[in-house]
């Protein structure tokens, strides 16, 4: 009989081979801690989807810890002093359990976990984490590929991924580039959809974006991680914009105007939400979009005239 892990092989197609990575960085197939306080889960996301908002909620919980991008190939973006990029790199196993079972001496946990991006996982370290029943698991998406792609295009020309306002950018929508873009995404959800089952949870960026929909959204993960749902006084946590604040250079500052932010410039303490403008400001080619998209599938993720 075929464990979970070797189930979930056979159901992942060929398609996801060139999404994770390369399987060199895993000397073994991954399997997690087995169960027991606190409880473990995992977010399967990817960039431009909220997810840098979902992770700052979670954290604002006093039984959750929460890490971002912890297998970042740029740097550990965990609050794991031990452990560098180079000694993660080299026992990737042993940082994961290092993450999942590590205690915080100041309060007691009741869930840890972190967010990870496909391409950030390599195949043994998806399936392991996607199979066990032993990870909770999360699936964040932002259905508006549009919306998802003029952020990327945005966030790259700034340099800069959170905390920054770029509705005064303006962009150029390639159609060649969006579609390979389209084809990328949805092959990246194709590759975390194929371990789907239903003791995941699907979030939208919708529903943790929007102020009236966020209390309720954010009850359903806590019921979902196995947490206390929080008091009404601290419900109000969940309103709370504010985030670290970050720094920009004075290049970072140009390519927005040298738009002043918090009275200071260059310093912002906003988790800015992703921009919603009307299309029409943020695009320079809109009215091409409009009529090449006329009739197809993209022509709802267009917004304004």
């Amino acid at each position: 009989m075929l464990t979970l892990a070797q189930a979930g092989a056979q159901r992942i197609g060929s398609t996801c081979a060139h999404v994770f990575v390369d399987e060199r960085h895993a000397r073994h197939a991954y399997a997690p801690p087995e169960d027991g306080p606190p409880s473990k889960f995992i977010i399967f996301t990817r960039g431009r989807s909220g997810s840098t908002l979902l992770v700052d909620l979670l954290k604002r919980h006093p039984a959750i810890r929460c890490h971002h991008e912890a297998l970042s190939s740029a740097a550990v973006y965990a609050d794991m002093p031990m452990w560098t990029k180079g000694s993660r790199d080299a026992n990737r196993s042993g940082f994961l359990d290092s993450l999942y079972t590590q205690g915080v001496p100041e309060r007691q946990m009741q869930a840890v976990g972190f967010k990870a991006f496909p391409q950030q996982l390599t195949r043994s370290e998806f399936i392991g984490l996607g199979t066990s029943p032993h990870v909770k698991k999360i699936v964040l998406r932002r259905s508006n590929l549009l919306d998802v792609y003029v952020s990327e295009i945005k966030a790259r020309k700034l340099g800069e991924y959170k905390s920054v306002n770029t509705s005064s950018l303006r962009v150029h929508v390639f159609l060649t580039d969006f579609r390979a873009f389209v084809r990328n995404v949805e092959r990246e959800y194709g590759c975390i959809d194929s371990l789907r089952d239903g003791s995941w949870l699907g979030l939208s960026y919708d529903e943790i974006a929007s102020a009236e929909r966020r209390r309720g959204t954010m009850q359903r993960v806590f019921e979902h991680l196995g947490v206390m749902n929080l008091a009404d006084a601290d419900e109000a946590a969940l309103d709370w914009d504010e985030a670290t604040s970050s720094t920009y250079s004075p290049a970072k500052m140009a390519v927005l105007g040298g738009k002043q932010m918090d009275g200071r410039a260059g310093r912002s303490s906003t988790l800015m939400k992703q921009d919603v403008a009307p299309h029409s400001s943020s695009i320079d080619n809109f009215a091409q979009l409009v009529k090449v998209f006329k009739g197809t599938r993209f022509e709802s993720m267009l917004r304004g005239a």
